[in-house]
């Protein structure tokens, strides 16, 4: 397989073939020379995502991907589509400047599954978004709201 256009050659499902299409045809708006680079620069992260679902099993997954992750049970791709899936809508959330720190999310461990996943793919990746990135810094000086009854002013005293 010609790895420079490896999207024109694996049997993808349509959807993934229309967002390569859309990929190719912004390169090419820009304009641009069409190279794999730039394919990859503008695929959205829910494609990478979906090559990770049952549907890319024996196509992707059982010849190539499972071989990339230190992992190695029973439903492991499973596992690692749902903690994708969980990433893309994290990112998705902070992308749309929706609040993270508040209601159900539990962003410590959010953190957590983030550079655990990236260290799966690559250690030194991990250590240098370890190394890079604000968060920690950021979650300690974070001053916890005090309840609704503690903000409202108090009556006047007698």
């Amino acid at each position: 397989m010609n790895t420079e256009k490896w999207y024109d050659a694996f049997p993808f499902q349509d959807s993934e073939m229309a967002e390569i299409q859309q990929a190719k045809s912004k390169v090419v708006e820009r304009p641009a020379t069409l190279t794999a680079g730039r394919v990859v620069a503008e695929l959205k992260f829910g494609f990478w995502v979906r090559l990770f679902s049952h549907t890319y099993d024996k196509t992707l997954w059982v010849p190539h991907l499972r071989k990339l992750f230190p992992l190695k049970f029973d439903g492991m791709r499973s596992y690692i589509h749902g903690r994708l899936v969980e990433l893309k809508t994290l990112r998705n959330r902070i992308a749309h400047h929706e609040r993270i720190t508040c209601g159900k999310r539990d962003v410590e461990k959010d953190y957590a599954e983030l550079l655990e996943t990236i260290g799966w793919m690559s250690k030194s990746m991990r250590q240098w978004t370890e190394s890079t990135n604000c968060f920690p810094d950021r979650l300690a000086r974070k001053i916890p709201k005090k309840p609704r009854a503690e903000r409202i002013a108090p009556e006047a005293a007698p």
